[in-house]
């Protein structure tokens, strides 16, 4: 895809909740690798540049000792530079380092992401501040998702003074913004695990039963 040459993926590694994991739940061995290396995967097939941002430099470090760098492919790993590691300043820190107009923002802990939502997404963007998935109740769901990458900036920064607290408190001041309905998300990817995350070591044991064929309980669904 040409437009693919104008988009940077930035993948977020948030901090964990403490003592949930063993180190760093973004290199937790998923099928051999890393669990942000599927992330990272699917990044690096959608877009010129792939920034993974980490709430620190010291876990950024981690992060770099770890990931496999993959050939003909522009990876950064940064640490958050605006903050403490908080999620609106760690995108605040990927935007402003991305050097396209578009910005696809993904979590660090989604091994399922499909290509048919995130590419479809990047073509609606198009003339956009934003293109934003719903969950089944319509809540507004901030990543995965794409954005114009100034406005964003612009938006977030001007948020920070009315001391907003998350990305869902940006989409209120981007003026061009398109959701797309669990329905719609559906027709693309039939059980939703793109929105499916590892958020506990359960999870993760779910995400490798997944990845064997063996959904836990039967056929997996993010949002049953």
């Amino acid at each position: 895809m040409n437009d693919m040459k104008d988009v940077s993926a930035i993948i977020l590694a948030l901090r964990d909740q403490p003592c949930l994991f063993k180190g760093m739940k973004y290199l937790s061995n998923l099928e051999g690798r890393p669990l942000i290396s599927r992330v990272v995967d699917v990044a690096s097939s959608l877009s010129k540049e792939v920034l993974i941002v980490a709430p620190s430099e010291d876990e950024a470090q981690a992060l770099r000792d770890r990931i496999p760098p993959l050939p003909n492919e522009a990876i950064c790993v940064i640490g958050d530079a605006f903050g403490d590691g908080s999620e609106l300043t760690m995108i605040e820190t990927g935007l402003a380092r991305s050097s396209c107009s578009k910005a696809l923002l993904l979590p660090g802990d989604a091994p399922f992401l499909s290509l048919e939502i995130l590419t479809t997404m990047l073509h609606l963007c198009s003339g956009r501040d934003a293109v934003v998935p719903r969950s089944p109740i319509g809540e507004a769901l901030p990543f995965p998702a794409v954005y114009a990458t100034e406005k964003a900036l612009m938006a977030l920064r001007a948020s920070k003074i009315e001391r907003a607290s998350s990305m869902k408190d940006i989409l209120e001041k981007l003026a061009h913004v398109m959701f797309l309905s669990s329905n719609v998300l559906s027709e693309l990817d039939s059980d939703l695990l793109t929105f499916y995350s590892v958020d506990s070591p359960l999870n993760l044991k779910k995400a490798e039963l997944i990845l064997s064929g063996k959904p836990p309980g039967g056929r997996a669904r993010k949002f049953d």
